[in-house]
């Protein structure tokens, strides 16, 4: 039962990335500025110019076009190229987890239990299953438990294949044996040319050094367990812009250096939020029902707490965009 934070017309509010990205585009092209697709960099090289000693970085993309910039952001995901080739260290790990994930046709109406947009089902064996609702009448489900970082590329090809498809099909039926609805629903309407596996990668904060700054998932990775991925990246843009235009720091390193000391410690915090959440969500043999007792009494609590009026208010709802 979210709380309704005070401004806000709903408790919880999730916004489905096309449509945010549909919304970041509307809003940039009304700057005049240019945007560019389907440009592939494949080289980044830091220059250091002779006579004023200032750094900049020379980019060479796959058309056969050169630039020099100032100031390189390289916000291109997780597997970041660029980050790679220019620190190779920093490299994201395996969160320890593989994850099967599939998306329903359009479903008229959405199952009861879908209505509050997300659901978290702890099933025994580590197994835990989370569905979340989007557009109003779609659902994309997500099965995970430990397992070797290899078992998602060996299901992957079993996928593409027709005569193996069906072991995945098969074990994911089993992982999800004791789940009752709307799961059995979900999966009647699951687009079986939709269904991927995963390895979710975690990758703590380094320290950037100018004239080259990471943010988002090729600053910190995170597991959808964190629930905080696009959060964070949009944090990280809003800090840096403002430290970029501080008038407080005289240097482009000070600048990077004040944006470093806000963001570690978040992204930190929640990459290992993330970790935590792993292990307490696959919990198995006694442990496992430890958890759902503690669960079911801390929303027993929150229920009591919030009918006394002692705790968010009786009124509370989710929006989905």
């Amino acid at each position: 039962m979210p709380l309704q934070p005070p401004g806000l017309p709903v408790g919880r509010l999730r916004i489905t990335r096309s449509n945010l990205q549909r919304t970041l585009l509307q809003h940039f092209q009304q700057t005049g500025q240019q945007l560019s697709f389907g440009k592939v960099c494949t080289d980044a090289t830091v220059l250091t110019d002779s006579a004023s000693q200032q750094k900049h970085v020379s980019l060479a993309f796959q058309d056969g076009e050169q630039h020099t910039c100032d100031i390189l952001v390289v916000a291109d995901g997780v597997n970041s190229k660029i980050r790679s080739a220019l620190l190779p260290d920093a490299k994201p790990y395996y969160a320890g987890i593989v994850t099967i994930a599939g998306r329903t046709d359009r479903l008229e109406p959405l199952p009861q239990e879908m209505l509050h947009s997300q659901v978290m089902l702890l099933a025994p064996k580590g197994v835990t299953m989370f569905l979340s609702s989007y557009e109003k009448h779609t659902v994309s489900w997500h099965i995970s438990w430990y397992a070797p970082q290899r078992l998602a590329a060996e299901l992957n090809a079993k996928l593409q294949d027709p005569n193996t498809a069906q072991e995945v099909h098969a074990m994911i039926l089993k992982k999800a044996a004791t789940v009752a609805e709307p799961w059995p629903t979900l999966w009647a309407h699951t687009d079986r040319s939709k269904i991927w596996v995963s390895n979710p990668m975690e990758k703590l904060p380094h320290r950037n050094a100018a004239p080259i700054v990471c943010l988002g998932d090729a600053l910190h990775a995170m597991t959808p367990f964190s629930g905080n991925g696009a959060n964070m990246a949009f944090v990280d843009a809003w800090q840096l812009a403002l430290q970029l235009t501080s008038p407080h720091h005289l240097t482009l390193e000070a600048a990077i250096a004040a944006y470093d000391a806000e963001s570690a410690p978040r992204c930190t915090a929640a990459v290992q939020g993330g970790s935590a959440n792993i292990a307490r969500w696959h919990q198995q043999g006694f442990a496992y029902h430890v958890t759902l007792v503690v669960y079911f009494l801390l929303g027993k609590l929150l229920q009591a707490l919030v009918y006394l009026g002692l705790f968010g208010s009786k009124q509370t709802s989710q929006g989905s965009a």
